[in-house]
């Protein structure tokens, strides 16, 4: 229950490996249709030496819903590309069936021929204990199917390999779409870029702000107001800095107190 297989087919090519076999079951009994799966017990070559036993006897795992629905699952969950790999480095490194058979061996693949009454090559199946994947020989690829390992095997004629696409995409690099800096200045272009000069975000600050100015404002933002202490001021607007802490009233008694200090250094009017 392990492996993933898509067909009655390849299921009985994993059964096949502890001399097992099991069958369809179609027919209708006392007007009732009714599916189900018998196994037989086989010897070496496949052929039947006790009598087939439902596979009600095994349990529900091994029952005709229970591998329709494993089956119907895989089409979904098989992964052919490392098989493939596989199978294409041995066939390329094999010079016959049994050399093919032993160097799949050594990668952990077994491969499940079927031959007529004649001895010809009528299905192949290789099933992959790595990825735990039984697949005829088609799914791979017309080079790994039965009629192309027939002719391999009995004429010699090698199938022709094709390599495994592998995704070799590799990131492009982008085109360059910022302007390039051209030397070439128009003759009175030099007093319109020294005013705009000013005006250029530099080092982090925003169009229209004194350096440093911007970065005090962040500050202030985030709850430290030490930071209109370092401010700059602008010319001419000195008035306009009144900063976190001003108040309306205080700054007028201060003034009061001001004048008051002022009329008592004047001494009193006769």
């Amino acid at each position: 229950m392990r492996y993933k297989f898509q067909t009655i087919g390849e299921y009985n090519a994993i059964l096949g490996l502890y001399n097992i076999r099991c069958e369809q079951t179609d027919g209708r009994v006392n007007g009732r249709e009714y599916h189900g799966l018998v196994y037989f017990a086989t010897d070496d070559n496949g052929n039947t030496i006790a009598s087939p036993f439902k596979a009600s006897r095994l349990g529900k795992f091994a029952s005709r819903t229970a591998i329709d629905g494993k089956m119907e699952r895989a089409k979904d969950n098989i992964d052919i590309r490392p098989t493939k790999q596989s199978v294409s480095e041995a066939m390329a490194e094999s010079s016959g069936k049994d050399d093919f058979i032993a160097r799949l061996k050594e990668r952990n693949i077994d491969l499940i021929l079927r031959h007529t009454d004649t001895g010809r090559i009528y299905g192949a199946t290789f099933i992959d204990h790595n990825t735990r994947t039984v697949l005829n020989g088609s799914r791979l690829g017309r080079q790994f199917s039965a009629n192309a390992l027939e002719q391999w095997f009995t004429a010699g004629e090698r199938p022709s390999v094709v390599p495994v696409q592998t995704d070799t995409r590799q990131e492009q690099p982008q085109p360059d779409t910022q302007p390039s800096q051209s030397d070439s200045r128009q003759p009175d272009s030099g007093n319109a870029q020294s005013n705009t000069a000013g005006q250029q975000t530099t080092g982090g600050t925003s169009q229209g702000q004194q350096p440093g100015q911007g970065q005090a404002q962040q500050q202030f933002r985030q709850g430290d107001t030490s930071a209109y202490d370092e401010m700059p001021s602008i010319p001419g607007l000195d008035l306009f800095h009144t900063g976190p802490g001003f108040d309306a009233e205080e700054e007028a008694f201060y003034r009061a107190m001001q004048r008051r200090k002022k009329k008592k250094r004047r001494g009193p009017r006769l």
